[in-house]
C-alpha cells in the first residue's frame, strides 16, 4: 500500500494556527480541515509534507481554501470579503481575530423554542460499530428528546445487549429486512417534531441535535442534511471514496428548492448532492404527506437512494431540504477495496431504481434523458482516461446500472411503504373566534373582483383577514384594489393558481383559510356556517360545503343534487364531487405539510384534496357557501386541457402512493372524465353550429354527472 496517497486527517482551528506556523514531520500526506471554533471553513490536501512552510505561505494557501465560506458569512454580515482576506494575509494575529470574531459573532438562540428531535440509529448485525456510535451520543451537548436504536433483522442479540448499557436509549427490533424497513420502524416510533437519523459507523459532533433544530427555522424547509467528514483515511479505499464518492458538501449553507429542481430538470435532477442518509433529519408530518421510505430502495433492498428519493419527492412537492455544514458528522469509510467496490455497485444500482420510481411517479422526462443518454455517454468519455483513480470502479459502475435496470423491472410493481389512510387530523384546540383568512386569487378579472370583495368584507362571521393576489393582471385590477385599504394585496408575475395561492399562504395569518376565486362570490353566512361544522368535526383537515352555480346574468342554474359521500377519498379518485374551491375551508396547520402543485395549469386544487383525504380525514356537508359564476372565460371551457389535467393528477396519485385496493375506482374516475369531457366538448360544437348564446338554465344539458368546472 505504500505506492498509495495515503493522509493521516488534521482538524485545526486557526485560532491556534495564529502566531504558529505549522510544521508538520509526518512522511505521510496530509488532509487538513479548517475551522473557526465551531464553525468548519474549508480544506486542503496536503500532497507534499516535507517542507517547512513560510507563515505567509501557510496562510496564501489557507485563505484560498476557506475563501469560499468566508465570503458567505461576509454577504451575511454585510462586511467586504477582500478586506478580511487582507487582514488575513498580512495583518497581526491580534487583528485577524477582532475580524473573525466579528464574522462570526451569533446571537444566542433560545433552545427552548426549537423543535423536538427524535434521534433514529438503524443497525444490522453490527454491534462493534453500535457502540462506539452510542458513545458519540452520549457526548452530545444537547440531548435529543428520544434515541431509537432499530434493530434490523438480526441474526443474534448482540446489537440489544449493546443497547442495554445504555438506560437512555430505546430498543426496536423490525424483523423485516432493509434498511428503509427499519427507518419506517423508526418514523412510526418516534415521537418529536423532528426525526433525525444517523447510521451505525457515524460519530456525531457534540452539537448535532442543536444544529438540526436550528436548521427548521424556515417553515418552508422539510428535510436538512449536513457536512460528513472522513473518520479516517488511512488506506486506498478510503481516500478513493473521499475523492470521488463522499460526503462533504462544502462549507455554505444551500437550499436545494423547487427552483433548483427547475433548473435541473430538463437533464434529471442530482438529487444524489444534497446530503448522506449518515446524517439527516426531517419534520415527521412530511411522512404523513408523502409516505415513508420506499422499502424497495437502500441497503437490503436495490442497494442505496432511499434517502434521496425521498429528497426529490419533497422538492417536486414544493418544499425545500437545507444542506447545513453546521450539521457535522464523521463517517467510517470502508478499509478493504473490495468492500468499496461493492459499495460503489450498491450505490449505481439504487441510484438507476430510484431515477426510474421518480420517472414512474412524477413523469419528469429529464430522468429519462440521465439514465438512457447521459449517464451512457458518461461512462463512455470515462474509457479514454482509463487509469484515471475515479476508473477502478468503472466495471462496478456498468454491473450497478445494468443491475439497476433488472431490479426495477422485477419489483416496480410491488408497493413502496405502507400507508395509514384518513388519519384524525393532529390540530390544536379550536379558539372561540379565530382569525380566519380568506385568500382571493384574481388574474384580469376586474370587473368582477369587487363583488368578491366585498361578499368577504360583509361576512356574518368576524374577524377575517382578506388577502388579494394578483397573479400578474393587465387590466385594472391594481386600481380597484386601492380602494380597499383594508385588504392586504401582494402582486406577482403570471406563474398560474397554485403559485399565486402559495404566495397567499405566506401572508395569511388566520387559524382557518378559504381560497376564492375573484369571478365568485361568498354567501354572507359562508364563513361561519364552515367554521360550525369545524366545531362538530374537530378531528377533520378541512371542511367542504356545497354551491351554486350561476350564469351571467347570476341565475341559478338547477343541477342535480348529489349525495354525501361515505369515503370521500373513493369518491374523489371517481370525481371532484366538491367542485368549487370557495366551499372549502382548511385548517392552516394542513399547509405545513401540502402545498398546491406549481405544475399544474388547472385542477391544482383537485390535486391537494385528494392528497389531504388520503392522509386525513375530511367532514363533508351540503349547505351552500358560495356562488360559481360561469361565463365565457371559464378555464373549464377549455375541455382538452382540463382532461389532461385530469389525467395528470389521477395518473400522479395512482402513480405516487400505494392505492392499488383503490385501482378499480382510479379507473372508473378515468373513464367518467373521458366521458364527460367528450360530452362537453359536443354540445359546445352544437352550439357553435347553431350559433346559441346564453342559453337559459333548462336548456343546458348534463348527460355526463361533472363533479367539478374549473375556471
Amino acid at each position: 500500500m505504500g505506492s498509495h496517497p495515503l493522509y493521516v486527517i488534521h482538524h485545526m482551528d486557526l485560532k491556534e494556527f495564529l502566531g504558529n506556523p505549522l510544521d508538520f514531520h509526518s512522511s505521510c500526506r496530509q488532509y487538513l480541515v479548517f475551522w473557526w471554533m465551531e464553525y468548519p471553513l474549508g480544506d486542503l490536501y496536503l500532497e507534499d509534507p516535507g517542507p517547512l512552510y513560510r507563515e505567509t505561505v501557510w496562510r496564501t494557501m489557507i485563505w484560498e481554501a476557506i475563501k469560499p465560506a468566508i465570503s458567505f458569512y461576509a454577504l451575511e454580515k454585510k462586511m467586504e470579503t477582500g478586506t478580511i482576506g487582507e487582514i488575513f494575509l498580512h495583518h497581526s494575529s491580534i487583528e485577524i481575530l477582532e475580524v473573525f470574531d466579528a464574522l462570526f459573532l451569533r446571537s444566542n438562540e433560545n433552545e427552548k423554542s426549537l423543535p423536538s428531535v427524535s434521534l433514529v440509529l438503524c443497525t444490522r448485525n453490527r454491534a462493534k460499530f453500535l457502540e462506539n456510535a452510542l458513545q458519540s451520543l452520549v457526548r452530545l451537548r444537547h440531548k435529543p428528546l428520544e434515541i431509537i436504536v432499530v434493530d434490523n433483522c438480526p441474526d443474534d442479540k448482540a446489537t440489544e445487549e449493546v443497547v442495554t448499557g445504555y438506560p437512555g436509549v430505546k430498543y426496536v427490533k423490525e424483523i423485516r429486512k432493509g434498511l428503509n424497513f427499519a427507518r419506517n420502524c423508526g418514523i412510526h416510533t418516534a415521537i418529536g417534531e423532528i426525526i433525525a437519523f444517523t447510521d451505525d459507523d457515524v460519530d456525531l459532533h457534540p452539537d448535532w441535535i442543536l444544529r438540526v433544530a436550528q436548521g427548521f427555522k424556515d417553515p418552508r424547509i422539510q428535510a436538512v442534511t449536513g457536512l460528513v467528514f472522513a473518520k479516517s483515511l488511512d488506506t486506498p479505499a478510503q481516500y478513493y471514496f473521499e475523492k470521488n464518492w463522499g460526503f462533504n458538501r462544502g462549507y455554505t449553507p444551500v437550499f436545494y428548492c423547487p427552483e433548483w429542481y427547475g433548473q435541473k430538470a430538463p437533464t434529471g435532477v442530482p438529487v444524489w448532492e444534497i446530503g448522506a442518509g449518515a446524517s439527516m433529519a426531517f419534520r415527521r408530518k412530511i411522512f404523513n404527506a408523502l409516505g415513508d421510505f420506499d422499502i424497495r430502495l437502500d441497503a437490503g433492498a436495490a442497494g442505496c437512494n432511499g434517502d434521496s428519493e425521498m429528497w426529490y419527492r419533497i422538492l417536486v412537492e414544493g418544499w425545500t431540504v437545507k444542506y447545513d455544514p453546521l450539521v457535522i458528522a464523521y463517517h467510517t469509510h470502508r478499509r478493504e477495496i473490495n468492500d468499496f467496490k461493492k459499495q460503489i455497485l450498491l450505490y449505481i444500482r439504487g441510484q438507476v431504481t430510484s431515477i426510474l420510481i421518480e420517472f414512474r411517479r412524477y413523469r419528469n422526462q429529464g430522468e429519462r434523458i440521465h439514465l438512457f443518454r447521459v449517464l451512457p455517454l458518461y461512462y463512455l468519455k470515462r474509457l479514454k482516461h482509463p487509469f484515471h483513480q475515479e476508473n477502478k470502479v468503472w466495471f462496478q459502475e456498468i454491473t450497478g446500472y445494468l443491475e439497476g435496470l433488472i431490479y426495477y423491472r422485477t419489483h416496480c410493481q410491488k408497493p413502496p411503504f405502507e400507508l395509514e389512510f384518513q388519519q384524525p387530523f393532529p390540530c390544536s384546540i379550536l379558539e372561540d373566534s379565530p382569525l380566519i383568512t380568506v385568500i382571493i386569487t384574481t388574474y384580469n378579472h376586474s370587473r368582477f373582483l369587487p363583488e368578491a370583495l366585498e361578499s368577504v368584507l360583509n361576512q356574518t362571521y368576524k374577524p377575517i383577514q382578506c388577502i388579494v393576489v394578483d397573479d400578474g393582471s393587465t387590466d385594472d385590477t391594481q386600481d380597484i384594489l386601492k380602494q380597499y385599504a383594508q385588504v392586504t394585496c401582494i402582486r406577482q408575475k403570471n406563474q398560474g393558481l397554485a403559485s399565486a395561492r402559495n404566495l397567499g399562504l405566506t401572508l395569511a395569518k388566520g387559524n382557518y383559510i378559504v381560497f376564492l376565486d375573484a369571478d365568485d362570490w361568498l354567501y354572507p353566512d359562508g364563513v361561519a356556517v364552515q367554521y360550525r361544522f369545524f366545531k362538530h368535526h374537530p378531528e377533520a383537515a378541512f371542511v367542504a360545503g356545497s354551491h351554486d352555480k350561476v350564469d351571467s346574468l347570476k341565475t341559478i342554474l338547477s343541477l342535480p343534487e348529489a349525495g354525501l359521500p361515505e369515503d370521500p377519498y373513493v369518491a374523489l379518485l371517481q370525481g371532484n364531487f366538491i367542485g368549487m374551491h370557495a366551499s372549502v375551508m382548511y385548517r392552516r396547520e394542513v399547509f405545513d405539510q401540502f402545498l398546491f402543485d406549481i405544475r399544474l395549469t388547472a385542477c391544482e386544487d383537485y390535486d391537494i384534496y385528494l392528497r389531504i383525504s388520503r392522509a386525513y380525514k375530511i367532514s363533508v356537508h351540503s349547505r351552500k357557501i358560495a356562488a360559481y359564476r360561469m361565463h365565457g372565460q371559464n378555464m373549464s371551457a377549455n375541455s382538452e386541457l382540463m382532461l389532461g389535467q385530469i389525467r395528470a393528477v389521477l395518473k400522479k396519485h395512482y402513480s405516487t402512493l400505494p392505492i392499488q385496493r383503490q385501482f378499480p375506482y382510479y379507473r372508473k374516475g378515468l373513464r367518467a372524465w373521458k366521458s364527460y369531457y367528450a360530452n362537453e366538448a359536443g354540445l359546445r360544437f352544437s352550439q357553435i353550429q347553431d350559433h346559441s348564446v346564453n342559453k337559459g338554465a333548462s336548456e343546458i344539458p348534463n348527460p355526463v354527472p361533472a363533479p367539478i368546472l374549473e375556471k
